[in-house]
C-alpha cells in the first residue's frame, strides 16, 4: 500500500478550516463523531504523531 499520511493530513488540515468557517457543519460534523465514539466505531486519540512513518 502507497503511504498516504501526508494526503490524509491535507485533507484533515483543509476539514478543520472548513468547519471553523461554518458553524452549522461543525456542529453537525461533531454530534456525528461523538455519535460514531458512542457506537464504538472510532477511538480518541489524545496524543498526534506528527512525523511521517516508513513506507511499508
Amino acid at each position: 500500500l502507497p503511504n498516504n499520511y501526508k494526503q490524509a493530513l491535507d485533507r484533515l488540515i483543509q476539514t478543520e478550516r472548513n468547519l471553523r468557517r461554518n458553524p452549522t457543519k461543525a456542529q453537525l460534523y461533531e454530534n456525528g463523531m461523538k455519535e460514531y465514539l458512542e457506537n464504538g466505531f472510532v477511538e480518541e486519540r489524545r496524543q498526534i504523531q506528527h512525523e511521517m512513518p516508513d513506507s511499508v
